[in-house]
């Protein structure tokens, strides 16, 4: 297999890196998550929101392969309990393509029962207590939401 494979073709690869990006699955690595070092502003709000918040959690779509979904949603922080989301964005969110992908996603993801807040990565680094202050907001409006059914 060493000696066939394809991938050593440098024809090859570009022929796979063109079918992928047509595909809209190839693309330059923007950020962090998916195995790579957690981004440092998801760090500092993660440890500032307490041990119940989850990182990194996955939401299942419950969608099979191939319907224009993932099978899960990857949260940045959750609170699975009630059903809270937060996405913490880098540079890379201010992408056209990007913006749509978070718009299907949050659309999906209500849907589902879900709610959620987005922040950039400077918003958490240069005001958590603001940061802090919305989610609070946000839980309080949701709690009482939630009580009223």
């Amino acid at each position: 297999m060493k000696e066939n494979n394809p991938m050593k073709n440098l024809e090859s690869v570009e022929k796979m890196k063109k079918t992928l990006k047509e595909m809209g699955f190839y693309q330059k690595a923007l950020t962090g998550g998916n195995g790579k070092p957690l981004p440092r502003a998801q760090r500092i709000l993660w440890a500032a929101l307490g041990p119940e918040w989850k990182i990194e959690y996955p939401i299942k779509t419950k969608m099979p392969r191939d319907s224009g979904y993932p099978t899960c949603y990857k949260a940045d922080i959750a609170l699975p309990k009630e059903k809270i989301w937060i996405e913490v964005d880098g540079w890379s969110h201010e992408l056209p393509d990007v913006k749509m992908q978070d718009r299907k996603k949050e659309e999906f993801l209500k849907t589902l029962g879900w709610k959620g807040l987005r922040f950039k990565n400077e918003e958490v680094e240069n005001n958590l207590p603001e940061v802090l202050s919305t989610i609070s907001k946000f839980l309080d409006t949701h709690r009482t939401t939630q009580k009223d059914f």
